[in-house]
């Protein structure tokens, strides 16, 4: 068992417990904050710390997991993550003297941003980005043995930014580093980043033509090609999104998708089987694979319906996803072809042709549908059932429903409880 003088030397040994390290990490953080340079060096000055790089001349590296990763996917608390921290430190203290560089290595907490900086400056015969790419592979190589252990979904990704000087630099660093950190999302790979490769890397995918790719991907749900389907999804995901480095158009495909599954689904009577607020939420994804594959059972059974039920015309769809989101209301033919972008007469016909039911007999049975819930899920009376499914006789409404389900509400409800 070791002693209290014994444990305290273990401690200082490794930084825990030292107020050094402490305070040093601390400041360091601190810097990254909107400080003038002036405040900064009093700061520094002020609890006798030295920056171990150049402040002429630096780089800001920006390292290791992000929250969102090492412990909803990894089970790592803050007490392990920082048990793992501290050998990460060591050894990269010792990478970069090794390599001839000099430089501070510090845990960022900044907002939501928990990752290691390594704020260094180069030496001659190791330059910032060789030194960022050794600095990045010892953390993958150390992350494989201590968290990963197989698990190759996730990896260490690095961010170093352009060159820096003075200490409000390291802001910018930060600042500029953390952008391209943010770019794991769609590049996860063991690999050092910087705004140059960015340049070279991105497309040149804009909203007119990532909407383009969804109209070409809604063409396919409506036909239910699944084939097609699948095709169009990777494509956008994995060709055009991956590599445009654009979480603007990412939530806006994402919009488009959610709004185009919410209509079909709906028209296939399958919405109830998937939460697309949640499917479509860029921020329950930690890479854009995983918006791809999550999203793709939905595609495929909805593309499964379809081919069971039949092709509807959009024009239909729209008829029928009006009739089921306002059946409550006193909806009328106009209307739903105003809503349908067709003539009256016109979506008559079609109506009919495609569904197998005339419209006003359609609408009817969708009301007597909600109806045939409500009195199985809620305690309401039957006259308060009526108005919910937008008809005001309650009479009338009992006829409709026993010519409907063969029962009056009353003993439909007794019967089925």
């Amino acid at each position: 068992m070791k002693t209290p003088e014994r444990q305290k030397a273990a401690a200082d040994q490794d930084g825990r417990g030292n107020w050094e390290w402490y305070t040093k990490n601390i400041i360091l953080n601190d810097c990254l904050h909107n400080h003038p340079g002036s405040i900064l060096k009093s700061i520094l000055d002020a609890f006798d710390v030295e920056p171990n790089f150049d402040v002429r001349r630096f780089y800001f590296c920006l390292t290791g997991m992000k929250k969102s990763v090492y412990y909803p996917v990894f089970g790592l608390d803050a007490k392990g993550y920082m048990e793992l921290y501290y050998e990460m430190e060591r050894g990269l203290l010792a990478l970069i003297k090794e390599r001839g560089c000099c430089g501070n290595v510090f845990l960022v907490f900044e907002d939501d941003c928990k990752q290691i900086a390594i704020v260094f400056t180069p030496a001659e015969r190791c330059p910032p980005r060789a030194m960022a790419e050794e600095a990045c592979a010892y953390v993958q190589r150390f992350y494989e043995e201590r968290v990963f252990q197989g698990d190759g979904r996730y990896c260490n990704f690095t961010a170093l930014s352009a060159g820096l000087s003075g200490l409000s630099g390291i802001r910018e660093g930060f600042l500029k580093a953390r952008s391209l950190s943010d770019l794991s999302f769609f590049l996860m790979e063991p690999v050092t980043i910087t705004q140059e490769d960015v340049s070279r890397l991105k497309n040149d995918l804009d909203y007119r033509r990532a909407l383009d790719l969804c109209r070409e991907l809604d063409l396919s749900l409506v036909l239910g090609d699944s084939a097609a389907a699948v095709a169009r999804m990777e494509a956008l995901f994995l060709t055009h999104l991956k590599h445009s480095f654009s979480f603007a158009l990412v939530r806006d495909v994402l919009s488009f998708i959610r709004d185009s599954l919410n209509l079909h689904l709906t028209v296939y009577g399958i919405i109830d089987d998937y939460d697309l607020e949640r499917l479509c939420a860029l921020e329950h994804y930690i890479v854009i694979e995983e918006c791809l594959n999550a999203l793709m059972p939905a595609i495929l059974a909805l593309c499964g319906r379809v081919q069971s039920r039949g092709v509807f015309q959009m024009a239909v769809q729209r008829a029928i996803y009006f009739i089921r989101q306002r059946c409550k209301e006193d909806i009328t033919l106009p209307m739903i072809a105003q809503n349908a972008g067709v003539s009256p007469n016109y979506l008559s016909g079609i109506f009919t042709r495609e569904t197998g039911i005339p419209l006003r007999d359609y609408i009817t049975r969708t009301r007597m549908e909600r109806a045939r819930e409500l009195l199985l899920a809620t305690g309401l009376h039957v006259y308060q059932i009526a108005g919910e499914v937008g008809i005001r006789d309650p009479k009338y409404f009992s006829r409709l429903f026993k010519d409907f389900s063969g029962l009056s509400p009353l003993d439909y409800r007794r019967l089925n409880a």
